[in-house]
């Protein structure tokens, strides 16, 4: 019986690694496309803030 709890507790905590390991890389992936999000939202305001200028230059 206490092979049988002992192999039952490493399964455990093998699956506990597993889902760690998983949220650990879904937090880092979540992490890099909020990042890149970030990026390419102040991209495209610039060049949204630039065009808007530059529009505004040419009508005056």
């Amino acid at each position: 019986m206490g092979k049988l709890s002992q192999y039952s507790m490493n399964i455990g905590n093998e699956e506990k690694s597993l889902w760690t390991l998983l949220f650990v890389a879904f937090a880092k992936i979540l992490y890099y496309i909020l990042e890149s999000t970030k990026t390419g939202i102040i991209i495209y305001t610039h060049n949204f803030v630039s065009r808007t200028r530059e529009y505004h230059k040419e009508k005056m």
